[in-house]
C-alpha cells in the first residue's frame, strides 16, 4: 500500500442478507429497467437506426414484436454526440414514425453530459421518461474516466447504479462502436472507438 493511500475498511455481506428482486424489462428478454443495455457492432450494422426505431416504438406504444406485450406510449430522453438534431435526428425519427412530442433531449448547450451527470437524473425524475438512450456511449464517460480501465468503470457504473433512490423505473440503453480490440483483424478508426469494460446487457 502507498505511504499516503487510506486504508480501506473490510465490510462482508452475508447473502442471507440480500432480498432477492425480480428483474423489471421494458423489453424481455433484451431490455430491463435499472440496468445498462448495450447495441454494438461495426461501422455502417445500422446502431443508431435501431435505436432511434426503437424510440419511435416506445414514443407511440404498442407491441415490439409479434406476441408481445402491448407498452403504452412512453417519453424517451435520447443523447447523441454526432448527429445534428435539426438536420439528422429529427428527420430520422420523423420517418420512423415517432411522436416527436414524446423524445427529448437535455439540453448541452452550457455543459456537455456525462453519465453520472446529476441533470440526468432530474430529467427522468421530471418527465417520467422510461428509457434514456446515449449515442454512443464513449462520448458520455467523462473526460476524467479512461473506459479501458477495469477499476474506473466499474466505479461509474457503481455510481450510475446508485442514482434510483426513488424507485422510478427507466432503462439505460447505450450505442458502442466496436473496435480494432474487438476485432484485432480489422482495421478501425482509434481515438474514442475504444474497448468498454463496462457489464453491458448486450443487442448485437
Amino acid at each position: 500500500m502507498l505511504e499516503n493511500e487510506q486504508k480501506t475498511e473490510l465490510k462482508m455481506i452475508k447473502m442471507s442478507e440480500i432480498q432477492a428482486q425480480e428483474v423489471k424489462w421494458l423489453w424481455y428478454p433484451f431490455i430491463p429497467f435499472g440496468k445498462l443495455t448495450s447495441v454494438q457492432g461495426d461501422p455502417g450494422d445500422g446502431k443508431t437506426t435501431m435505436i432511434l426505431n426503437l424510440a419511435a416504438r416506445l414514443s407511440k406504444g404498442g407491441c415490439f414484436e409479434e406476441g408481445a406485450e402491448v407498452v403504452e406510449p412512453m417519453k424517451v430522453i435520447y443523447q447523441t454526440a454526432e448527429d445534428g438534431l435539426a438536420d439528422t435526428v429529427k428527420p430520422r425519427i420523423e420517418k420512423a414514425g415517432a411522436d416527436c412530442e414524446q423524445i427529448l433531449v437535455i439540453d448541452e448547450s452550457d455543459k456537455s453530459l456525462s453519465m453520472i451527470d446529476e441533470r440526468i437524473e432530474e430529467a427522468l425524475k421530471t418527465t417520467g421518461a422510461k428509457m434514456l438512450i446515449l449515442d454512443p456511449i464513449q462520448a458520455y464517460l467523462g473526460g476524467g474516466m479512461d473506459m479501458n480501465r477495469a477499476n474506473e468503470a466499474r466505479e461509474m457504473t457503481k455510481r450510475q447504479g446508485k442514482r434510483d433512490p426513488t424507485g422510478y423505473e427507466s432503462s439505460c440503453g447505450a450505442c458502442r462502436q466496436l473496435s480494432m480490440r474487438d476485432h484485432p483483424d480489422r482495421t478501425y478508426e482509434q481515438g474514442s472507438r475504444e474497448q468498454s469494460s463496462l457489464p453491458w446487457y448486450g443487442l448485437h
